[in-house]
C-alpha cells in the first residue's frame, strides 16, 4: 500500500443545505459526494479545501472549522479525509469538468446516490460531534459499501 494520501473534504452549508458533486470520473463516477481534493505541497487544509471549492463549484469561501479527520481504507488505497467547515459568499454555484455540482438539502442526503463514507460524514462529522474515524470501504463499480465507520476519537474543543 502506498503512502496515504491528504485530502481536504469541504462541508459547505447555507440555509439548510449542503453543497455536493455529482463525480464524473475516478472509482465513485455517477455517485454525489462532498467536494474536496488532494492537499498540495506547501498548502494548508483550508486553503486547499477553499481552493477545491472555486475549482469545482465556481464558489469563493473562507474556512470556518476544522470538524475532524476520517482514515479511509479502500482496497490498496489510504485517503487521510480532513474535513472542513467552509462559509460560502453567495448560493449561485457553477459545475465543472469535474461534475454537476448543485445544493442538497441536508435531510436528503440519504435520497440520493452518495458515496456511502461521505453519507457517514456528513451523519457523524459535519451534523455530529466531530472527532477521528476510521473506515474501510470495499467493492467496485456500482457495489461500494462501508465495512467500518468507527469513532476512535471525540470532537474538537473551541
Amino acid at each position: 500500500m502506498d503512502k496515504p494520501l491528504s485530502v481536504a473534504v469541504a462541508a459547505v452549508i447555507l440555509e439548510g443545505k449542503i453543497l455536493a458533486i455529482k463525480r464524473e470520473r475516478g472509482d465513485y463516477t455517477g455517485y454525489w459526494a462532498l467536494p474536496g481534493g488532494k492537499i498540495e505541497q506547501g498548502e494548508h487544509v483550508g486553503e486547499a479545501a477553499e481552493r477545491e471549492i472555486l475549482e469545482e463549484a465556481g464558489l469563493e469561501t473562507v474556512f470556518d472549522s476544522y470538524l475532524g479527520i476520517v482514515s479511509e481504507v479502500f482496497g490498496e488505497k489510504q485517503f487521510m479525509l480532513h474535513v472542513v467547515e467552509l462559509e460560502p459568499s453567495e448560493m449561485d454555484v457553477s459545475s465543472g469538468e469535474e461534475g454537476e455540482v448543485r445544493w442538497i438539502d441536508i435531510e436528503d442526503v440519504g435520497e440520493e446516490k452518495f458515496i456511502p463514507s461521505d453519507r457517514l460524514i456528513i451523519e457523524k462529522v459535519v451534523s455530529g460531534s466531530g472527532g477521528y474515524y476510521e473506515c474501510l470501504m470495499e467493492g467496485s463499480g456500482d457495489g461500494h459499501e462501508v465495512r467500518n465507520f468507527e469513532l476512535k476519537g471525540r470532537g474538537f474543543q473551541d
